[in-house]
Parts: C-alpha cells; structure tokens; sequence
C-alpha cells in the first residue's frame, strides 16, 4: 500500500502539475513544427503527447498556455493553417530539443535558433525536421479546451522514415531511431535498455 496518500485536488495548480510530471513518465516527445500565415517557421517540444485514435490515424497533442496566459506560438499557427509535423527527436537531439523549447519571440525562427534544417512536407505546409529520423505530417482534425489546456488532434497523413528505421513489416528498429523520451525536472530519457533475451510475458496484452 502506498505510504501517502494525496488529493490533487487539493493542491495549488504549480505543485499538482509537478507532481503529474513526475508521476507519469517516461513521456514521449512530440517535436512540432508549424509555420505562421507570414511564413515564420515554429519548432517547440511538446510531451503531453500520445495516439489518439489508431482508425483513423490520430495523433493529439496538449498545449498549456504562455506563462503570462497568452496563445503559444504553435497552437496560434495551427490555427492559422490548420496543419503541423510531429517530428521525433533521437537522443541525440536533446540538445536541439531543448533549445527550441526556450520562450523566444513569435519572429524567432527556432530552427535556425537549434541549427537545424527545415525542409519541405509533402501535403502540408509546415516543414518537417531534416535532421529527424522520423516525421509524421498531420492535418487539424479538432481541439478541445480542457482546463488550462488545448488539446489538439491530428489526422496522420504522411509519415517520412530515415533509411533503417522501418522494416518491411512496418516495425520500427529503436536502435535505429533511439527515440528521446522526457523526464520530470531537467532530464531525458536514454539509452535504451532490451528485455533480457529469453524472457516472454505470461500474455500477450493488447494495449
């Protein structure tokens, strides 16, 4: 039995949210990039970040607010273009990541702030991460308003893998790709860790 027990409820909003952050994790990233209606790009990390729907395809990402309770830069521009590229950051661009998660100015360009390289999508207008080893263009299906929170949903329409990330079974190799995963506090996920070899699970679950 757990020694302590906590009503959130009860919590002011600071405490309860580090409290979620460090209770569920590790988190993946969604790396997003967007671009504005003049064109200035957006890249910024996002890790209340998950599927959403597997038919179709869905992907969704939570947005908090600017700590003065303005509109986020990406939230505004998908907005504006109704689209966005999740891109999946490697461990070893969590430098980068946390570069463009710095709170700069709408006209900052957080590519160039990260020194990496947009390049175009197929089907939608924001530009994806060169630099990823995996991209996932996404069209604006909804977005709800929970709380402090905008929760948006993605359509998946294009997924852009780097040479030896996928089989051809559509299985992902990790060791390939070493995808970055979030942390509470100042920290990532990594390196990877296998399952010991010869061990199996009594059953198959179905998440």
């Amino acid at each position: 039995m757990p020694a302590r027990q906590i009503d959130i409820t009860e919590l002011e909003p600071a405490l309860a949210y580090k409290l979620l952050v460090g209770a569920v994790q590790p988190r993946p990233i969604a790396w997003v990039s967007t671009v504005g209606t003049d064109g200035t790009t957006n890249l910024a990390p996002f890790s209340f970040f998950t599927v959403a729907s597997r038919d179709p395809a869905t992907l969704l990402v939570s947005i908090g607010s600017k700590a003065d309770g303005g509109v986020k830069d990406t939230l505004a521009n998908v907005r504006a273009t109704g689209d966005f590229v999740v891109n999946v950051a490697s461990f070893d661009h969590h430098i980068a990541v946390s570069t463009t998660g710095a709170t700069v100015a709408p006209d900052v360009d957080e590519f160039e702030l990260a020194d990496l390289t947009p390049i175009a999508s197929d089907v939608v207008r924001a530009p994806r991460v060169a630099e990823a080893r995996l991209a996932i263009e996404c069209r604006l299906r909804e977005e709800h308003q929970i709380g402090t929170d905008t929760v948006i949903y993605g359509t998946v329409l294009r997924i852009h893998a780097a040479e030896g990330v996928l089989d051809d079974t559509m299985r992902v190799d990790n060791d390939v790709l070493n995808p970055l995963g979030r942390l509470a506090g100042p920290w990532f996920t990594g390196p990877l860790m296998s399952i010991p070899e010869g061990w199996a699970p009594a059953a198959t679950v179905n998440p």
